[in-house]
């Protein structure tokens, strides 16, 4: 995508992240590798493949804003949630 944005665009600007999963009804010893998987690849290495990807972008013009959307589930907790 940075790449499309350079050759038809002449750049980055900005690249913004905005992807999550919502933990599924359940408790911690519920969750399976394969969720915790999932949910460590698009909530934690997501933003960290678009920067990246970006930053690059962003040096080779001398600017660029990366901006990451994340949820309020990071700062609390919620019984017979799973983690995500």
């Amino acid at each position: 995508m940075v790449a499309v944005a350079q050759q038809q665009l002449g750049g980055l600007d900005a690249a913004v992240q905005v992807a999550g999963l919502d933990a599924p009804p359940g408790t911690f010893d519920g969750a399976d590798d394969d969720l915790w998987r999932k949910v460590i690849d698009v909530d934690l290495s997501g933003p960290w493949w678009v920067a990246k990807a970006a930053v690059p972008a962003f040096e080779a013009s001398g600017a660029g804003r990366l901006v990451i959307i994340s949820s309020v589930s990071a700062m609390t907790a919620e019984v017979d949630t799973t983690p995500a």
